[in-house]
């Protein structure tokens, strides 16, 4: 094993099956590269010992929310496994494209996370309180898009913003 998390063991496989997971998707080794993290390692089928402790860690932390849900006597829903596949955005190229075993490892994952957050903020989280909270405060969950257009000089600006006055396309 890899790790022993309170007696919970992190097999050397279940790393490596994460690990190879997310390295066969080109999305997400992307993701990692702009996190500053690599992937690859120097020889073909290997990993950068800072991806794998970066995968560790959040084997380690998942074992640990396991265990504090357990210890709450806190269980994973059906409900709960929807919204997190919501969360995922299942249905979606990137989520779909993935393997299904990783699909299902984040599911359960957002899902366990999910259900302690709740429990420990003490509220309820369905599609019902989701949907009721989003009504209550949809002002300030608005979304906001912005284009802006960066000119080098003052007269530029002038002569574009009295163009965009008349009607011109932005």
């Amino acid at each position: 094993y890899v790790a022993k998390v309170n007696g919970t063991v992190i097999g050397r496989s279940q790393l490596f099956a994460e690990m190879n997971a997310i390295a066969s998707d080109s999305s997400l080794v992307s993701s990692y590269a702009k996190q500053g993290v690599t992937v690859h390692g120097a020889a073909k089928g290997t990993f950068t010992t800072t991806f794998a402790d970066q995968i560790l860690d959040q084997q380690i932390t998942l074992a640990l929310i396991q265990q504090a849900n357990q210890k709450r006597k806190l269980s994973v829903t059906a409900d709960d496994v929807a919204l997190a596949k919501e969360d995922l955005g299942a249905g979606t190229s990137g989520y779909d494209s993935l393997p299904k075993a990783y699909q299902a490892d984040l599911v359960n994952t957002t899902a366990a996370l999910t259900v302690l957050e709740a429990s420990l903020a003490g509220i309820p989280i369905t599609q019902a309180s989701i949907k009721a909270y989003y009504a209550a405060h949809a002002a300030a969950l608005s979304k906001v898009c912005a284009s802006v257009i960066v000119l080098t000089t003052a007269a530029k600006a002038a002569t574009v913003e009295a163009s965009l006055k008349t009607g011109a396309n932005f």
